[in-house]
This record gives structure tokens, sequence and C-alpha cells, in this order.
């Protein structure tokens, strides 16, 4: 039975990072719709210029450019075991839209994990953070910093500071977050699939946390 899994939390509160480990060891698919919006920058697509405009602004990505996205990422055959999406959904018409891709899939969200910090935390991290140019890789000068400065470890390309993770941004985003995505965690809680994740633990702590969680539901 595949399993799916949405991660919710402000920017910053490491979704990312967590989700990566964790698709590893279950083998499951890793949808991000920031890689996904990212992946269509990079070819210089029509349709990536209207994201980027949109996300280098703080603004979100309307529904159904998302839904669309995403319903053709979950076409691809690494989702057959199921898969975890950070970033989506973000809004309660946007989560109504995945129950019902996921019906006709046979499947559901088995669990929804909210991660949680103090906004001071979370402005320090994105503050810091860098993102490698050419595979994505993120890390933060302060907590994670790449060995050789200004250069990923995994490609060697370089690192850069993206306009979304600057401070006036920052805010622009987390007043979005709160009016069309904090929502979700009533809305999951109302199913009673929600469960929230203290998210200024340092990573292996959390790590542990999110582990014990999604091993009550059969994943090692």
């Amino acid at each position: 039975m595949a399993l799916y899994f949405v991660f919710l939390g402000k920017q910053g509160s490491g979704k990312s990072t967590y989700m990566k480990g964790i698709a590893a060891s279950g083998r499951l698919a890793r949808i991000s719709s920031g890689e996904l919006f990212r992946d269509e920058i990079r070819h210089n697509t029509e349709l990536g210029k209207k994201i980027e405009k949109l996300v280098n602004s703080g603004k979100l990505v309307p529904d159904k450019l998302v839904v669309n996205l995403l319903k053709k990422r979950l076409e691809h055959s690494d989702c057959s075991r199921g898969a975890i999406f950070d970033g989506f959904p973000r809004t309660i018409g946007q989560a109504r839209a995945l129950e019902k891709i996921l019906e006709k899939k046979g499947g559901k969200i088995n669990l929804a994990l909210n991660f949680a910090a103090p906004e001071k935390v979370l402005l320090e991290r994105l503050i810091g953070r860098r993102q490698c140019m050419l595979c994505g890789k993120i890390y933060n000068l302060k907590s994670n910093p790449p060995r050789v400065e200004g250069k990923c470890d995994e490609c060697g390309a370089g690192l850069y500071h993206r306009e979304d993770d600057k401070p006036e941004a920052i805010k622009k985003r987390w007043k979005a977050y709160d009016k069309r995505t904090k929502p979700l965690v009533e809305y999951y809680k109302k199913k009673g699939i929600l469960h929230t994740i203290d998210a200024s633990k340092e990573i292996d702590k959390v790590m542990k946390d999110v582990g014990k969680k999604l091993k009550n539901l059969g994943l090692n």
C-alpha cells in the first residue's frame, strides 16, 4: 500500500531537510512544490518565468497551476510506494484537489506533520541559508556551511542567497502562510491525522521524533 505524507510549517522550519531523510529511508518520492517550480525556472519556460516573478515578490503560485504540476509529477514511477509532499498543499483548495487525485489512485493522506518553531529561530535560519545554483542542495552559513566557501560540496557549483530568503520577502511569505496555509493545521487536525513536531530542536532530535511517528504507520 502506498503511503502519502504532508509536511507543513513556515519557511525555515526545515521541512525539506527532514523530507529528504525520511523519503530516502522509506524509498518514497520527494515531491516539493519548490523543486517543481525551480525546475521550470531552470528550463526558462514561460511558466517558469511567471513562477519566478511570483516567488521573488513573496507571493504564492495560483492553485490551478500548482495542482497541474503535481498531478503530472505523481505519474512518475518513483511514486509507486507513496510520496512526501513538501510545500503542498498550501491552501484548503489544494488539499481537497490532492485528496481527489489520490482517491483516483486508491490512496489518501496518511499523516500530516506540522513543523513548528518560533519566528526568531526561523528568521535566523533563512537569512543564513544558501542554495546550490545547479543541484539545489541547501546549506546554512552557521549550522551547516559548505566545506569551501561559496561552493557546493556535492557538485562544486556556486551558492546563492535566494531573493525569497531575504528579510522583506520572508515577512511577506510568512504573512501569506498565515493567511492561506496555516488553516491546513486545523483542517488536518479535524481529520485526525495531524501531528505537531517541535522544529526548534537539533536536526537529529527532530528526525527521531518524526521517525517514531512514521514507524507507527509501518514505515521504518
